[in-house]
């Protein structure tokens, strides 16, 4: 079974610079991508599969693309050409509203990256540690059967996400006993079993701070100015 490895990057960790850098740089590929398969698709209606739009960067050495490793500046385009599938599926429903094409990255703005097993050094690994190719970003971990590796921005930090492989544990024997759980909102969970008495999971306090959350969120919003969308301290209180 695939699982994950979560390691947050925080603002001030001396590796948050330079993977923010390598962020922004994978938004300018994503929109240079997008904008390849927009103006095909404007001229043309038809989609521009990967293969041509990785071809077509290649050839002209475009360089967005060359401003990252290129394993991880395909991983990149592969996300362009996903993204913009999702609008040849709603193509086929009736409702015209929902067929949005997809939208360019903000200016400033960043966007995730893949690192696949091929860019990961193999020594550093043997270590204990992933090293994220083109940089100096090391990340201790026990892991060794490793997948993939992404990066990705989350307000006012950086979460690294290892993906391993692990042998799932074999199915423990039936034994009778059963539970069931109903999830809501004022009874967060309802609890039932054949071995214990039901149990009922107060759901209000979670709500109640949910609620403050949203009330702080749009006080804070409201003394935004010159059209920004957020800011560190409701980046702050999201995470």
């Amino acid at each position: 079974m695939r699982l994950v490895e979560q390691h947050i990057i925080k603002e001030s960790d001396n590796r948050y610079g330079e993977l923010a850098e390598q962020l922004h740089l994978s938004k300018n590929l994503y929109n240079a991508g997008l904008y390849a398969v927009r103006q095909h698709y404007f001229a043309e209606k038809e989609f521009l599969k990967y293969e041509s739009v990785n071809k077509q960067f290649v050839d002209s050495k475009n360089v967005d693309y060359y401003a990252l490793p290129t394993k991880v500046s395909q991983q990149t385009l592969k996300m362009v050409e996903q993204n913009f599938k999702s609008l040849f599926g709603l193509l086929k429903l009736k409702d015209n509203k929902k067929k949005r094409i997809p939208k360019y990255l903000d200016k400033e703005g960043k966007f995730q990256l893949i690192y696949t097993v091929q860019a990961i050094s193999k020594v550093e690994l043997r270590k204990g540690f992933i090293k994220l190719s083109g940089t100096n970003v090391r990340i201790e971990t026990t892991q060794r059967n490793i997948q993939q590796v992404r990066v990705i921005p989350k307000g006012n930090h950086i979460c690294i996400e290892i993906i391993y492989l692990k042998q799932e544990p074999p199915t423990k024997e039936n034994n009778g006993r059963y539970a069931s759980i109903d999830l809501g909102l004022n009874n967060l969970a309802c609890v039932t079993s054949n071995a214990i008495k039901p149990i009922i999971i107060n759901g209000k306090p979670l709500k109640s701070v949910n609620q403050f959350f949203n009330k702080r969120k749009a006080e804070l919003q409201s003394r935004l100015n010159n059209n920004r969308k957020t800011s560190h301290r409701i980046k702050a209180i999201t995470h």
